[in-house]
């Protein structure tokens, strides 16, 4: 198991934050913390969890990358 850090960064869409954290509840997973800032039209939001398999982590990234709200996401495995 490893620690995982996502880096999303997206339109400042109402819903992305929501969508994004129900993602982790599809997989029955609370974050260790998020922390979500907004600047002008866009939305940085870094999401930490700990103790996940990293080929789950990857799983998760990709499907936060399909969201059309979505521009970049970045993935750390500790």
């Amino acid at each position: 198991m490893a620690a995982a850090r996502f880096e999303i960064a997206g339109d400042a869409c109402p819903q992305l934050l929501n969508r994004l954290l129900g993602l982790l509840a599809q997989q029955d997973r609370v974050p260790d913390s998020v922390i979500a800032r907004r600047e002008g039209d866009m939305l940085s939001i870094g999401i930490a969890i700990d103790g996940i398999d990293p080929h789950r982590a990857e799983i998760i990234a990709e499907k936060m990358r399909s969201m059309v709200s979505v521009l970049h996401v970045q993935t750390q495995l500790d």
